[in-house]
């Protein structure tokens, strides 16, 4: 009897031990089997140019080979618009669709899904396999990935947003390798941070935090380890030197004439903001102009009620706990890790504030700052059970259970948890922001519209701005030949509205000639609504 609860207490242990790591496999079965069912976004064509223009200077330029024909009518890289953007992510996975031979556009864009949904499940992976280090508990690594993959939208994004997610997953890679030269200071982890720094910044220019937040961190071996102001002076110049080479060499644009393409970036950087007219709280707004609560807004709209809680309290009982200097609970007073998420949270929302800049689209040009939030959320978690006395796999679990809506949301209105709004805010929610930004429904519509329609042709007018040409451009031939979109409402078959800020306010769709065949409805909102012209007969 003594040995079989042996065994049953080892056996439990190691169940709890690597229930990350059967999660994280369960969370990459699932991209594997639906990684086809999601729509292409609107930014994912213009993403992909960028990886070809860039890819086609280096196969043809650089190291001088003969002309593919994947590159054929791909502008060259100073002649490219976009040539200032990070492109190291996106050449590499133009290098897999090269190598795997990909022709059609559907296998093409498909598997980009998959390859960024495998590439944000292993980053948070490990990021949650940190959270189980650092917070003592295995619970707190399984909470912390799952507060990624039950959130509809960051879930969803994951597989066609190669922009906002990727950046998110670069400053998760940012955290952990500045936690692991924390632990170890030597020239490869030091290097590793470096790697880290400029990947973010290839990805969207505000890695520069990153930067902020490694001098923090020699700040904090000064304190701690004592360490003197030339030594730190040393590691920070080697850091600069490593981060400046490693910019040079990931950025293509900049290889001709470094310093004169880094000064036109950069002057294209400041003259580059995006005049879209958006749909907020049911009025229309300038992405040149926003209010200061716009990401606020968004925030709370677009994630569920229970993890806006959970943040708002965990944020509030860490600034009352670490600005009383009660750094105990923690039990890890030599990595002031919390620390570096509180920087990265504040830094971003007062830079977004105070230079008011240009956001549109939700907030998902803020997703780096969520693994802060989540980190977040695990210590507030932390510091309750322990001032408290309290067993923190019990309030874990509570927290787990509010997850369940969210699970039972994604599975019924999937693939669209990108169109997520929670429950609260829902209702109509289409008159009051703008829902399927990204198009993301436009590949459901016109297969729906195939199925209406048994003729050659099916003509289009679209009633808002719903990206359709570019959803037509990017599927296959065969299928999308059988639709045009017409310019004329009396020529269309169908007319469709995404409810997008309106660019033909004219138009007035008259009930005798057109009648709602279908909707495309989310919970208790729609994401488009399909009118079919009324047959004469």
């Amino acid at each position: 009897m003594p040995n079989l609860r042996i065994r049953e207490i080892t056996l439990n242990k190691w169940k709890f031990k690597y229930s990350l790591e059967v999660i994280t496999f369960i969370a990459l079965i699932v991209g594997l089997l639906t990684y086809k069912d999601y729509g292409i976004s609107t930014d994912e064509r213009q993403q992909r140019l960028i990886g070809l223009v860039n890819s086609k200077f280096i196969y043809e330029e650089v190291l001088n080979f003969s002309s593919l024909a994947k590159f054929e009518n791909i502008p060259k890289l100073l002649d490219f618009g976009d040539s200032i953007f990070g492109s190291i992510y996106e050449i590499c996975l133009i290098v897999i669709e090269i190598l795997f031979g990909l022709n059609r556009p559907e296998n093409i864009f498909e598997t980009r899904h998959l390859l960024n949904n495998t590439f944000f499940i292993i980053v948070i992976y490990f990021f949650s396999k940190k959270a189980s280090t650092l917070f003592r508990g295995h619970f707190f690594g399984v909470l912390c990935f799952l507060l990624f993959v039950l959130n509809p939208r960051i879930y969803v994004d994951s597989f066609y947003n190669t922009k906002d997610i990727v950046h998110m997953c670069a400053f998760m890679l940012g955290f952990l390798s500045i936690v692991r030269y924390l632990a170890k200071q030597n020239l490869v982890n030091l290097s590793l941070v470096s790697v880290a720094t400029v990947f973010a910044i290839n990805t969207r220019m505000t890695g520069v935090l990153l930067i902020l937040v490694f001098i923090y961190t020699l700040q904090t071996l000064h304190v701690v380890q004592k360490k003197s102001i030339k030594q730190l002076g040393y590691i920070f110049t080697i850091y600069l030197l490593q981060i400046s080479s490693l910019t040079i060499v990931t950025f293509p644009f900049l290889w001709s004439n470094p310093l004169k393409n880094f000064l036109i970036a950069i002057m294209k950087f400041a003259r580059y903001p995006l005049d879209l007219d958006m749909n907020y709280w049911g009025n229309i707004i300038n992405s040149e102009s926003l209010p200061w609560h716009y990401f606020f807004s968004w925030f709370l709209v677009s994630n569920p009620l229970s993890l806006t809680i959970l943040v708002s309290l965990s944020i509030l009982i860490c600034c009352i706990h670490f600005g009383t200097g009660q750094n105990r609970s923690l039990n890890l007073p030599k990595v002031p890790f919390v620390t570096f998420h509180f920087m990265i949270f504040f830094l971003a929302l007062t830079s977004v504030i105070v230079l008011n800049s240009s956001l549109y689209n939700s907030w998902r040009h803020l997703f780096f700052i969520y693994p802060s939030l989540v980190y977040l959320c695990l210590a507030g978690i932390r510091i309750i059970q322990i001032e408290f006395h309290l067993d923190y796999k019990k309030i874990i679990s509570v927290v787990l259970l509010t997850l369940v809506p969210n699970l039972i949301w994604m599975i019924t209105y999937h693939p669209y948890g990108n169109l997520y709004f929670n429950s609260q805010f829902s209702k109509n929610v289409q008159v009051k922001f703008d829902v399927d930004y990204w198009g993301t429904a436009n590949k459901e519509i016109l297969h729906r519209l195939a199925k209406y329609n048994d003729g050659e042709l099916i003509k289009i007018f679209l009633l808002s701005d719903s990206s359709m040409g570019k959803t037509l451009e990017s599927i296959d031939t065969k299928f999308s030949s059988r639709f045009v979109i017409v310019e004329n409402i009396e020529d269309a078959d169908f007319l469709i509205d995404t409810f997008l800020v309106d660019r033909r306010a004219e138009v007035i769709v008259k009930k005798e000639v057109f009648e709602v065949r279908d909707k495309l409805a989310i919970s208790d909102y729609f994401a488009a609504v399909i009118f079919q012209k009324i047959s004469k007969n």
